[in-house]
């Protein structure tokens, strides 16, 4: 019994973890490793493991995009997370982008590494929730007035940190 106990330890499947290296300032270089959002899912569950400046982009197509939604987790070294959209382009340009709520919640805050923060995200309609996850009160919420589609999902990190991700969705 014991040997198949360890099998089924080492088979099982686990999630593959997204690495996004420091992506500097300003510019930002989006990974989209094929989260793919359409259909009936308005619901995204991920773990992030960074210092700070783990950003998530949540756009309609398969690549970063002009006007994307993107959620900042621990900007300014941790102390605040935003939503922003409408920027200008979807690498660099900070000054174009409109940030559109921000909470200083502790529960909005990183853990940092190497430990892992465990979120989720809703989406419907053009409202967007955030929470931790085991907590479904969300720790911001805010609703667009002009919505735009979200069917994918991509990731960065920068400004000094790293970031490593898991998605329920990969597993």
């Amino acid at each position: 019994m014991q040997g198949l106990f360890k099998r089924l330890i080492f088979t099982r499947p686990s999630c593959p973890v997204i690495y996004t290296p420091d992506g500097g300032s300003p510019l930002r270089y989006f990974t989209f490793p094929g989260i793919d959002l359409t259909g009936s899912t308005s619901r995204l569950e991920f773990e992030v493991s960074a210092d700070h400046d783990a950003h998530l982009a949540l756009s309609s197509t398969n690549a970063a995009e002009r006007f994307m939604y993107r959620l900042v987790f621990g900007a300014g070294r941790n102390s605040i997370f935003f939503i922003q959209r409408d920027c200008s382009s979807a690498i660099g340009d900070d000054a174009a982008c409109t940030t559109a709520a921000s909470t200083t919640a502790i529960e909005a805050r990183l853990t940092t590494i190497p430990a892992y923060d465990h979120f989720w995200v809703t989406f419907n309609g053009g409202r967007i929730e955030v929470g931790r996850y085991g907590n479904s009160v969300p720790f911001i919420e805010w609703t667009d007035p002009n919505p735009r589609p979200i069917q994918y999902a991509g990731v960065w990190a920068g400004w000094g940190s790293d970031g490593y991700w898991k998605f329920k969705s990969l597993c």
